[in-house]
């Protein structure tokens, strides 16, 4: 029982081996259609149903189910993970950014220049400018 099977409350084991019986199931089922209708088929179209039956148990057939399982649980953690992510970022930008991008740029300035100036960094500057 996998780690995983605690928050399924599946059992992966068994859902493998539920599986597989159905596979060897379905091709006894398969065999025993294409020995009962031998005479009323072509070559070609037992080639044509073999051919359509090996497709459909290739795309349903799961080869590991606890990996299934898994991965479905990583996907779904990251999608949930970059759900939080987006709406923690879009309550940032709307709370920060949205204010001080209403702020015009002239007075952006004009508040960084009093700021140097009350701190003594208009001087500094303006006295190395002298020099």
């Amino acid at each position: 029982m996998a780690w995983l099977d605690i928050f399924t409350g599946v059992d992966s084991e068994q859902t493998q081996r539920d599986l597989d019986e159905t596979d060897a199931k379905l091709r006894a089922l398969e065999a025993d259609y294409q020995r009962r209708h031998r005479q009323t088929l072509d070559d070609e179209a037992i080639e044509r149903r073999n051919a359509e039956f090996e497709a459909h148990m290739r795309a349903g057939h799961i080869e590991n189910v606890e990996n299934e399982v898994n991965d479905a649980f990583d996907e779904g953690l990251d999608e949930g993970a970059a759900n939080i992510r987006g709406a923690i970022g879009d309550t940032i930008n709307k709370v920060v950014v949205t204010p001080l991008s209403i702020i015009p740029w002239q007075v952006w300035v004009a508040g960084a220049l009093y700021l140097a100036w009350q701190l003594g960094w208009l001087r500094v500057l303006t006295g190395k400018l002298k020099a």
